[in-house]
């Protein structure tokens, strides 16, 4: 699932993840950056000769969305909040795993 989409320098950067928590960078469609994280990572690419950061952190208090801040050459570009759809099911299917782990412990 397609999270946030940026114009950099004349070039298409998308940050993407999956239900199961696989972040990718993308740069004109080329995958630059790939991790397996469930509460963010960092990912470090390059644009032309400039050095970005895209970080990522999961917000679970109140709105289950994931914190993205992107830097330049180590200088704050842009910080967003997207809603994180995924979460919320992991959260969901956990909680249901759960409940059925204890009807199996109690019975």
């Amino acid at each position: 699932m397609k999270y946030k989409e940026y114009e950099l320098e004349n070039n298409k950067v998308e940050y993407k993840n999956s239900i199961l928590g696989k972040e990718t960078v993308i740069v004109n469609g080329n995958v630059v950056s790939e991790k397996q994280t469930l509460f963010g990572a960092s990912h470090s690419f390059n644009v032309n000769s400039n050095q970005y950061e895209l970080v990522t952190k999961r917000e679970f208090a109140d709105t289950l969305s994931v914190i993205i801040i992107l830097t330049k050459n180590g200088k704050f570009v842009q910080k967003d909040s997207v809603s994180d759809k995924n979460l919320l099911i992991v959260v969901l299917l956990s909680g249901l795993f759960f409940l059925w782990l204890m009807s199996l412990i109690i019975v």
